[in-house]
C-alpha cells in the first residue's frame, strides 16, 4: 500500500513530458498484467475444478480472483480505448 502511495504521488507530480509518457506506457503495462492474469486463473481454476476435484475451494477462490482480475484488467482497457 506504501507503494502505491508513493508511486501515485510521483505520477501526478511529474511534469517532463517524456517520463509522464513512460509512466503511462508503466501503467498500460500493469493493465495488462492483470487482464493476463486474469485469464490464466479462471482457464486453470475451470480446469482444476472440472477435471482435478481435489482441492475445489482452491480452485472456487482462483476462480473468483481471476473474474476479479479479468473484469478489472478488462475495464481499464476499454476506458484506455475510447480515449
Amino acid at each position: 500500500m506504501i507503494f502505491h502511495a508513493i508511486a501515485f504521488t510521483i505520477f501526478f507530480s511529474i511534469t517532463d513530458n517524456r517520463i509522464k509518457k513512460a509512466s503511462d506506457y508503466m501503467f498500460d503495462l500493469l493493465i495488462e498484467l492483470v487482464f493476463e492474469l486474469g485469464k490464466v486463473l479462471m482457464t486453470t481454476s475451470i480446469m482444476g475444478k472440472f477435471f482435478i476435484k481435489e482441492n475445489e475451494k482452491d480452485f472456487t477462490f482462483g476462480l473468483i480472483g481471476g473474474i476479479i482480475f479479468f473484469i478489472s484488467g478488462y475495464a481499464f482497457r476499454r476506458k484506455k480505448e475510447r480515449k
